[in-house]
């Protein structure tokens, strides 16, 4: 059996930036305690090099001359994000912004591979809440004089995009909603906004690239489908039909890149990923599919390394995602050449061959909706020895449970223990309409689906349904609290991190409050719905031993949330235990505390779920 920390020993990999002449990349991965930034060749004529570490960093990118890396940094852990640029020769930091106060985001949330700087390397956009903690400004900064200014007043939540080709007009994002965007123009010298895709009812916009001569955008967009297509937007005309379609299949587009000569943008089925390659100069419809392993290449928005990035004009690189081994950068070239591995942090873990990839499934649940969901059986189970598993319910809630290497998973699959992962409605990847249906339905029909997860365990033959446990962070952790004091009958243990227990409250960042209002509901209007709905009306009824782990630091969901489940089961004298992450904010930055947490979670269910075998 591969242990715990065997199984837990590599430096994950997140964002990462290819230098503009191709030759180098920076990425972020751990660096003992921190997130740090890293360089290294795609040649393979250098070793990786740790270029900073002194704050834990969530984001980078090359400015185009090759001069220095903007990074983005989370020093508590609060997403009070600070700016900064490093030398890369000598891994000297100037900062950028120093308003720990404030919210400072290169490009839209859970983004890679958006270009914030101008093409001449003098001017910086970026996103800030400095002004008015509710909203977000476009803020550009010039890098010649010092000075900034802001070139779009907000009122809403807007994020810079990129530049186009002439250095005046700047892509931005509007992200009303995860299902409701708008892309505007600005003139970062005059000052004037133009909004170029007009539309009715919610709409998704990923935007992409210019096109070369500035006069369009790339995007993926579910204007007018349900599934989102690849787009090009025209940027400058006023009377003639702005959006023409390049391509609408029936599965959704998740991200568009481009080259001097090629489009690439991605389609995802059930997680997996095609890429697809067009040349710019070639008639309408002609395309081919680059030949790529079955993984996760890319995802919505391009978040985390998943965003495959031109290397010159015959290579790409992104992330590669399977469920047994970690995620790592890999080099695929356009012209047939045998791809490359570019990182190699993720060798440290077991042969895949001794771990377990996932099915996946479908199961019915309530109002004709079918859950597609990824199963894991261990090597262990059979019908003669059916073993206990857990659920695991994906935060968000409007991201994909994906096929990519988990620790958890694969220790719990060691300890003989089965995973569920549900795509309840909410999540996203199966279209927009399957998307939005958690709107102002939180703990709705989403919870049917996550009970209706154990129906369908019922009918696998290895699954011991008498011994199940519920998992999930974030909003996985509100679930799974849902799940524990809604239908207490069905778990024997649970883990919850991170999770909201009580929709009444306002304790959200500011800029989420307007947000929260449609997304799952007024706190005065439909208080009574909310408290229905709320973790905390039914935690007395919560009889399964439940673990809860809380980043202390923690802005989207307050500690405080954790602490009245916790203070309550004990009052009760139920089975509770508590760990609280030092230092940590929503996401854990330090590898100690990531340790800790799967060290508790994996023994947790391992404990409970084989107690009565």
């Amino acid at each position: 059996m591969t242990g715990l920390t065997q199984l837990s020993d590599f430096a994950a990999i997140g964002e990462f930036s290819v230098h503009p002449r191709g030759e180098h990349l920076a990425y972020v991965a751990p660096h003992e305690e921190v997130t740090a930034v890293w360089v290294t060749s795609l040649d393979d004529s250098e070793r990786p090099r740790l270029l900073w570490a002194g704050e834990p960093v969530q984001r980078c990118v090359w400015r185009p001359d090759g001069r220095r890396i903007l990074v983005q940094v989370d020093a508590d852990g609060k997403e009070n994000y600070q700016l900064g640029e490093l030398d890369p020769a000598s891994g000297t930091l100037q900062w950028l912004s120093i308003d720990a106060a404030a919210r400072h985001e290169i490009g839209p949330p859970a983004r890679t591979g958006n270009q914030p700087y101008a093409s001449d390397s003098r001017l910086l956009a970026y996103a800030s809440n400095a002004r008015d903690r509710a909203v977000f400004d476009i803020v550009v900064h010039d890098l010649i004089d010092g000075q900034t200014r802001i070139v779009l007043r907000g009122d809403d939540r807007y994020f810079p995009v990129s530049f186009a080709p002439d250095g005046r007009r700047l892509l931005v994002l509007r992200m009303r909603q995860n299902t409701d965007h708008d892309l505007f123009v600005c003139d970062v010298r005059d000052g004037t906004v133009e909004h170029i895709t007009p539309h009715d009812g919610p709409a998704r916009y990923v935007p992409g690239p210019w096109s070369s001569d500035g006069r369009a955008i790339y995007a993926a967009t579910t204007q007018g489908r349900d599934f989102a297509g690849l787009a090009r937007i025209d940027a400058s005309q006023h009377d003639a039909p702005r959006l023409r379609w390049l391509a609408t299949p029936p599965y959704d587009i998740d991200y568009v890149t481009r080259s001097d000569s090629c489009l690439l943008w991605s389609g995802n089925r059930d997680g997996h990923t095609t890429l697809h390659l067009r040349e710019l100069s070639a008639a309408p419809g002609r395309e081919r599919v680059l030949r790529t392993p079955t993984a996760v290449l890319a995802r919505d928005m391009g978040r985390g390394p998943y965003a495959p990035q031109f290397a010159g004009s015959t290579s790409i690189v992104t992330g590669v995602g399977t469920a047994t081994m970690p995620t790592h950068l890999r080099r695929f070239w356009t012209d047939g050449r045998p791809d490359t591995t570019v990182t190699a942090h993720h060798l440290r873990v077991p042969d895949p061959e001794n771990l377990v990839a996932p099915t996946v499934v479908r199961y019915p649940s309530t109002d004709g909706v079918v859950v597609p969901a990824l199963l894991y059986q261990p090597r262990s189970a059979t019908a003669d020895a059916p073993a206990p598993v857990v659920v695991s319910i994906h935060g968000g809630p409007e991201v994909q449970a994906l096929p990519v290497y988990s620790p958890l998973i694969q220790c719990l699959l060691q300890r003989g223990i089965g995973v569920i992962e549900p795509n309840y409605r909410g999540s996203s990847g199966y279209g927009l309409a399957y998307q939005r249906m958690i709107y102002r339905d939180f703990a709705g029909g989403d919870l049917r689906d996550l009970a209706k997860a154990v129906d369908y365990l019922r009918t696998v033959d290895w699954v011991d349904a008498n011994r199940l446990g519920v998992y999930g962070v974030s909003y996985g952790g509100f679930a799974a609290l849902s799940c524990l004091g809604r239908h207490p009958d069905l778990w024997c243990a649970g883990v919850e991190q991170c999770g909201r227990s009580d929709l009444t409250t306002a304790a959200v960042p500011p800029h989420w409050r307007s947000r929260m209002r449609e997304w799952v509901g007024d706190i005065e209007r439909d208080a009574e719905l909310l408290r229905e709905r709320s973790p905390i009306t039914y935690v007395d009824d919560i009889d399964a031993p439940l673990l809860v782990i809380h980043g202390e630091n923690d802005t989207r969901v307050p500690k405080t949330e954790s602490d009245r489940v916790v203070q309550r089961l004990r009052e009760l004298g139920k089975p509770v235990e508590y760990v609280v992450l030092a230092g940590d904010g929503h996401g854990s930055t330090s590898r100690r505390n990531r340790h800790a947490a799967l060290t508790a979670t994996v023994d947790w269910f391992d404990r409970h779920l084989h107690l009565n075998q």
